[in-house]
């Protein structure tokens, strides 16, 4: 394994990981849009003329507005993201080239965080020649301690402690702490992204009383308030939530609030590391104390000290354990491994340090997984949260077996392989969709997605001649989700809003080819065009909305089909609606992923493409184009893609990179 250095001077590469949520359709990404500013002299003039005219704002007082949308969280609530406009996300190029010292500085204040900006990311990993060609990356952030087994990078900085909150508690960190304390807290702040006024980093970087006194412009603090204003539609209450700049804005501002809560305990006669230790992840507190009076005491401190930047603890949220230190979820998790490990000592041998597919015959894979389901309903002891949790355990965890199951294969298997394979698969498949089916969230959409598309894969590659068993398996699965009562109570609770997570299984479906596509009915219903139909004249004024979303993803997924033709129609009809005036375009981030995406679309007819390009000419040239003009300016456009990667073979590369996006 070699390292390489990254060019340290390619600050472009922040849009790959810093100014979009990772909770996107798996077809979106910031690659094109990355490849197209990091080069910005192109040799085609159209493209340079979109670039300067959306994009280079450079004023850092240009208000934008983010494409608002939300994803499920549970069967009742659902998180509440934005994607920022990309002019916007230029001006955090900028805002990162010019302050990255600054950040690192303020994110390294408290004792308390574990999980915090410590350096920019100097290397990557270059993989051996089997990676290279079959292996899907790693799932974490940048870590300081092994930086070197990415092949790119995960995220501009580099992170300390923990990347992940469960790396804590595995971590030999908390095995000291549990042998040291008695009582265990664990805290949460309500709504904090929501919550946060964006004029308090200056209070974190300069002090209140100085900020509100000398009313500074051009601090780090203030132009970092102004940034986050701007992305944010000129709001000050509550800030862009699903990126990493808004992550690092909070650290900063609680890096501040720990530090005045460790003063306060120590004005209190509390010493840390004597009396009580805290770690805080992002936005949730753990207290380590010897007693319930002291963790009551340091909860009581961090209380006020969130109170002067007007954030609460959510008291619904706390939890008090007592030595030892074992939680729902620790208990549900260790069952879980174990059930995990029996599962795999059944399937899987070792040969060479490779695990191998058992050619033991199974009887019946329904009992394999009906055993396997009902240990793990029987460790959650009717506890909804921690069977929750265990879903996206267990799918992560059976995507990453195989994952190395396909990356350690042969070159070539025998045929009489196949009918362990196929079982072993059958297996790990059914009990991956069952649990997807109990929470279908985003996170467990987009492995099982993974999962899915490996599958078939492998099957392709080692099998042609069975490759239609597994494909028919998995779009038996996805007809079931989309049959249930689970996503027909998802729709009904969506309110008319598209689910986004239900969409990349039909992405991974849509590559296994036409013949596993779902019929008219299934698709309007999952797509509600008629839904669309109601929202077109409230576009703009939406402050939520993933029409977007929605209509991109109809378009990839029916592609050419000729049966599909009238939804097609349809589809770019609430386009061509919502496309009528693009006055906006230069700060309203849902008309320009639209545009940009509909115009390169190569699944819309041609005549419907050069319309809005026409469009798109007459608001950058401020006239209308000749005939001549327009031809020239569509084509030399029409090719380029933007944020959606419409081509089919591009998922498998889309799936790679998404699996490297910063996550917590």
């Amino acid at each position: 394994m070699n390292k390489a250095k990254i060019k340290l001077n390619d600050y472009s590469r922040i849009l790959l990981s810093e100014t979009a949520p990772g909770d996107v359709p798996i077809i979106f990404t910031n690659n094109w849009f990355y490849q197209k500013i990091k080069n910005k002299n192109h040799k085609n003039q159209s493209i340079q003329d979109i670039i300067n005219y959306v994009f280079e704002r450079k004023n850092l007082d240009d208000i934008s507005i983010p494409m608002r949308y939300r994803i499920r969280k549970d069967d009742i609530s659902y998180r509440h993201l934005g994607l920022i406009h990309p002019a916007q996300q230029i001006n955090i190029i900028e805002f990162y080239k010019a302050y990255s010292d600054q950040i690192l500085l303020y994110c390294s204040k408290s004792s308390f965080s574990i999980r915090r900006p410590a350096k920019v990311a100097s290397s990557y990993f270059i993989p051996n020649k089997l990676q290279e060609s079959r292996s899907l990356k790693s799932t974490s952030a940048e870590r300081l301690s092994d930086e070197k087994k990415f092949r790119h990078s995960t995220s501009y900085f580099a992170y300390d402690r923990h990347t992940k909150l469960h790396q804590f508690f595995e971590d030999e960190e908390f095995f000291n702490l549990e042998g040291k304390y008695t009582d265990f807290w664990s805290i949460d702040i309500s709504k904090c992204f929501d919550s946060i006024y964006s004029h308090s980093i200056t209070w974190a970087t300069k002090g209140k009383f100085r900020t509100k006194s000398l009313r500074v412009k051009d601090t780090f603090g203030s132009i970092f308030d102004r940034l986050m204003q701007r992305a944010n539609f000129n709001e000050t209450n509550g800030i862009v939530i699903g990126n990493e700049v808004s992550r690092i804005f909070a650290e900063i501002i609680l890096q501040d609030v720990d530090c005045k809560a460790k003063s306060m305990l120590t004005d209190k006669g509390l010493q840390e590391s004597e009396d009580y230790d805290v770690r805080r992840y992002v936005d949730d507190y753990f207290i380590f104390a010897s007693s319930p009076e002291t963790c009551q005491k340091v909860l009581d401190v961090i209380e006020d000290a969130l109170r002067a930047y007007k954030l609460f603890i959510n008291t619904q949220k706390t939890k008090k354990i007592q030595k030892p230190f074992i939680t729902g979820i620790t208990r549900g998790k260790l069952a879980t491994s174990n059930a995990l490990t029996e599962l795999y000592d059944l399937l899987f041998l070792t040969e060479d340090d490779k695990p191998v597919v058992s050619n033991v015959k199974i009887r019946s894979t329904y009992s394999v997984v009906k055993s396997f389901i009902n240990k793990i309903k029987a460790s959650c002891h009717d506890d909804k949260e921690t069977y929750y949790v265990m879903t996206g355990y267990i799918i992560s965890a059976l995507t990453n077996k195989i994952k190395y199951i396909y990356n350690s294969a042969p070159e070539i298997l025998n045929s009489q392989d196949f009918s362990s394979y196929r079982s072993a698969f059958v297996i790990i498949l059914k009990i991956a969709f069952h649990l997807f089916s109990i929470h279908p969230s985003f996170h467990n959409s987009r492995k099982l997605s993974m999962l899915s598309y490996i599958s078939f894969n492998f099957f392709e590659q080692h099998f042609p001649e069975e490759e239609k068993t597994i494909k028919l398996l998995i779009n038996s699965f996805i007809k079931d989700f989309f049959e249930s009562g689970k996503f027909k109570q998802s729709l009904d609770s969506a309110n008319n809003y598209f689910p986004i997570e239900f969409s990349n299984l039909l992405f991974v479906s849509r590559n296994m080819g036409s013949d596993y596509l779902l019929n008219h009915r299934q698709i309007k219903s999952i797509f509600d065009l008629d839904g669309a139909k109601k929202r077109r004249h409230n576009f703009l004024e939406q402050e939520e909305n993933s029409d977007y979303f929605q209509l991109t993803s109809l378009l990839y997924y029916i592609g050419n089909e000729p049966e599909y033709n009238r939804i097609k129609d349809e589809a770019i009809k609430e386009i061509s609606f919502r496309l009528t005036n693009l006055e906006s375009l230069h700060k309203d981030a849902k008309i320009c992923y639209l545009l940009l995406d509909s115009i390169s679309c190569p699944f819309i007819p041609v005549k419907n493409r050069k319309s809005w390009s026409s469009k798109l000419y007459e608001t950058i040239k401020m006239h209308k184009p000749t005939t001549l003009q327009a031809d020239e300016f569509f084509h030399s456009i029409s090719d380029e893609q933007w944020f959606i990667s419409w081509h089919y073979p591009d998922l498998w590369n889309t799936l790679e990179k998404k699996e490297l996006q910063f996550e917590y």
